[in-house]
């Protein structure tokens, strides 16, 4: 289990509390934290994209802090596919779900329907003013005036999503924390896949029907 802390606050900040924490990536191992990503409520959804013998390659919990007001909470516009390594895309899904009321305020999910349509597009590090989060990659050429939906949430929502859809969320403008928790990618099993795979991460088995 990874877990991260925020990249604008000081070590002499560090206090024994939420505020330690940024994310927690591939929880897989921890029994409790792993029972999301085999939660009923959720599985029957994603084997609607994926078929049955669901399999995962990343699980994290996202603790967005509230900005120091370099803007760092930001997460610039992207496709999920281009972290995988894999495909076909069409039997990839995400899931998505808030821990707790999530706004433009706190730094929601902001999507471009249809471009799950599209291609993947070349991803890189932006230059945004005021600074940027280098463990984060964004896309330039996407039309600024295309329509976007920003996905008020309330605790338990979930949104599954497509690799291919533009995505982001905006900076946390309150003074408490945006929790949501993300099984992503889910794909049915394949030994052909899981060979290819295992040369790059652990992949767990989170459903065989």
């Amino acid at each position: 289990m990874i877990i991260m802390r925020d990249v604008s606050i000081a070590k002499s900040e560090y206090i024994p509390s939420e505020r330690m924490i940024s994310k927690i990536q591939d929880f897989q191992d921890d029994k409790e934290l792993f029972r999301y990503c085999t939660l009923p409520e959720i599985l029957k959804y994603v084997e609607c994209f994926t078929g049955p013998n669901i399999m995962a390659m990343h699980a994290m919990l996202i603790n967005k802090p509230a900005d120091s007001g370099k803007k760092t909470s930001r997460h610039p516009l992207h496709q999920d596919l281009h972290y995988f390594p894999f495909r076909p895309s069409n039997k990839i899904v995400c899931a998505w779900t808030a821990m707790e009321h999530i706004d433009r305020n706190n730094g929601c999910l902001c999507v471009f329907p249809g471009t799950h349509k599209g291609y993947l597009k070349p991803h890189n590090y932006l230059q945004w003013e005021g600074g940027v989060n280098l463990m984060f990659y964004g896309i330039r050429d996407y039309d600024e005036n295309s329509p976007r939906v920003h996905l008020v949430m309330e605790k338990g929502d979930t949104v599954f999503f497509h690799p291919l859809l533009i995505h982001g969320s905006g900076w946390n403008k309150t003074q408490g924390y945006r929790k949501v928790c993300i099984t992503s990618p889910c794909f049915p099993k394949s030994n052909r896949l899981e060979a290819k795979m295992s040369r790059y991460v652990k992949l767990y088995e989170i459903c065989d029907v």
